[in-house]
């Protein structure tokens, strides 16, 4: 069940993307060489399960991402297999691999930590995520499609990392929200 979410969720996120923040995103900036979201709720998706289940959100991630780049984001694109299954991978294990690092190196969420610190410590692994995913997925792409970042890698692994960190912050804002509307609801205050 839980995989199922999680791939619900993030399927869900890549459309709003994909659909809302992309258009708009595409008439503030007019640059064609950005191929970054600034908002990518996904990256928020991919973190907060990753912090939430561990490993067990690695699997789903990697379907989410595939299901969506052939269905949301590139259909009926002519991206390499290859491709495809690189850019997953980065997807859906540089989370993964940032929460393990702050969990063995002691920074990881405890019984005892208090609310104030979960949140700081869920925008900072996102951070962290980002960067790594953001330099995976520039590497792949120049892989494949060399003239595409070639000259401009620096900017780009830049706009993807900030565009996953706000997206995380995002997500964040909106969860917290969510929650504080249905707890006012569960009480009859709304």
């Amino acid at each position: 069940m839980i995989h199922f979410i999680i791939v619900a969720a993030y399927l869900v996120s890549l459309v709003l993307v994909h659909w809302v923040i992309a258009p708009v995103q595409a008439q503030a900036m007019r640059d064609p060489t950005i191929i970054a979201s600034v908002m990518f709720l996904p990256h928020g998706v991919r973190v907060l399960s990753a912090m939430l289940v561990g490993w067990r959100s690695v699997p789903a991630l990697l379907v989410a991402h595939a299901l969506g780049m052939i269905f949301i984001w590139e259909p009926g694109s002519t991206l390499h297999l290859e491709e495809m299954i690189l850019l997953s991978v980065v997807g859906a294990t540089s989370a993964h691999i940032v929460w393990s690092a702050f969990q063995h190196s002691g920074l990881g969420l405890t019984a005892s930590t208090g609310m104030d610190t979960k949140w700081r410590l869920v925008i900072l692994v996102g951070a962290a995520a980002s960067f790594l995913n953001s330099i995976g997925t520039v590497a792949v792409i120049g892989l494949f499609h060399p003239g595409l970042v070639a000259q401009t890698s620096l900017t780009q692994i830049s706009y993807f990392a900030l565009g996953d960190t706000i997206g995380v912050f995002a997500l964040l804002l909106l969860l917290i929200l969510l929650r504080r509307l249905w707890r006012m609801s569960s009480t009859g205050v709304l």
